[in-house]
């Protein structure tokens, strides 16, 4: 499913949703999962012909982020092409603007034996959401992380680890007193 919206300066935001359950029970899709604990759903009830009760279906966020204010070059972005598969808008939802897959029906030539069709196969490609800020936080936290330095125990006046006159067989701790391997035999 594809939500369309504008931000605050008027462009196109498109969020995209991937199925994840229907009618409260878990929907697993044969190739990989979604984040089933994702903090981020939308909920719809639509109503079935023939059906007593309105079907609940359930999606979770997956992140992307916007290119262009093309819909039509947006929708397809991460969708393979497919000939009998289009974006099309949900009805009956007002003025929001909901995106779902629809397959188009198959045109057969009448009196002819054929064999069963297969339903297409729709493949999604998004990216990881990787920025540039977050390459830049993420190579600040390696170079400032700490690094332990091990020093024999015997260097020290008294074993971290058993408050005694360091002995017996020769073991390390860490220079740094906030570290874990301060307080254990390395």
């Amino acid at each position: 499913m594809a939500l369309k919206n504008e931000d605050d300066e008027g462009h196109l935001d498109i969020s995209f949703y991937g199925l994840t359950h229907v009618n409260n029970i878990t929907v697993r899709p044969p190739t990989g999962t979604l984040a089933y604990h994702s903090g981020n759903t939308c909920e719809l009830s639509i109503p079935v012909v023939g059906l007593p009760n309105t079907t609940k279906f359930r999606f979770n966020h997956i992140p992307t982020i916007t290119h262009s204010n093309d819909l039509q070059a947006e929708l397809g972005r991460f969708c393979s092409k497919h000939s009998s598969v289009t974006w099309t808008r949900l009805q009956g939802f007002g003025a929001a603007e909901i995106y779902v897959l629809q397959f188009l029906p198959y045109t057969f030539v009448t009196h002819q034996r054929i064999r069963p069709i297969l339903p297409p196969c729709i493949t999604f490609i998004f990216p990881p959401l990787d920025t540039l800020e977050d390459r830049v936080q993420l190579e600040e936290s390696a170079a400032s992380r700490h690094h332990c330095t091990l020093i024999p125990c015997t260097d020290f006046i008294v074993c971290p680890t058993t408050f005694e006159e360091p002995e017996g067989p020769p073991h390390k701790h860490c220079t740094n007193k906030h570290c874990v391997r301060f307080f254990e035999k390395s």
